[in-house]
Formats: C-alpha cells, sequence, structure tokens
C-alpha cells in the first residue's frame, strides 16, 4: 500500500500540532507577497503567524509546493505576508498549508524514520 507524501506530512503534523489548512478567500497581492484567507481570520491574532517563524506551502493552483516564511499577518482583514514573494499572485481559492516548522524538515525526518524502518521490516 503506497501513501502519498502529503498525507504522511499532514498526519505527522497533527501529531506535533503544527497542522493549520486554509483556502484563500480572495487574491493576493499581484506581486505575489500576500495571501488572504478568512479561515484564519477571527481566530488568530494580528503578529501570531509573523512573531514566531511559520511557513505557507500552496497545494493548489499556481505556486503549487512554493514554501515561503510569513512576515506579518492582519486578523481584520486576514492578509498574510509573506518575507519573499511567491512566484506569482495567490489567487482567490487556493489551499495551503501552515507549518510552525518548515515543510523540508517534515520531509527529512519521514525520510530518516523511512530509512532507519525499512531494514528492520520482514518482508516474506
Amino acid at each position: 500500500m503506497t501513501i502519498p507524501f502529503a498525507a504522511l506530512r499532514q498526519n505527522v503534523s497533527k501529531i506535533m500540532q503544527d497542522w493549520i489548512e486554509i483556502t484563500t478567500t480572495s487574491a493576493g497581492s499581484g506581486g505575489g507577497t500576500t495571501a488572504v484567507s478568512t479561515d484564519v481570520a477571527t481566530i488568530y491574532d494580528d503578529g501570531y503567524f509573523s512573531d514566531n517563524p511559520w511557513y505557507g506551502l500552496v497545494t493548489s493552483n499556481k505556486n503549487v509546493g512554493e514554501i515561503r516564511e510569513f512576515s506579518g499577518f492582519t486578523s481584520s482583514t486576514g492578509t498574510l505576508a509573506v518575507a519573499t514573494a511567491y512566484s506569482n499572485q495567490v489567487a482567490s481559492g487556493t489551499t495551503m498549508e501552515l507549518h510552525k516548522y518548515h515543510p523540508d524538515d517534515y520531509k527529512l525526518a519521514i525520510n530518516r524514520a523511512r530509512n532507519y524502518v525499512a531494514p528492520r521490516l520482514h518482508i516474506p
């Protein structure tokens, strides 16, 4: 049985209490420096995503697979600002994963665990 890596990342993230999935509710800035979602607007305070490192991983539409660190958050509008612009404007309806830990760190951890466990499994 094959499990997609995205599902592994999601499950490990949930264990780490590091899983927020959002869908943007309007287009971000034309330069790709913001994403807007009312999913987070009423839940988190200003600065929540910028006071400590948080990362946004785009999982649909343009910019799929791009990861950016947030540099600011305005709760009244649900606007997440990124330190380095995405390649394209973040469109309305884009799904994203928000993480306290860089998503590539999950890949490293999962691969290390896989490499450690694989030789110890008995497969007839």
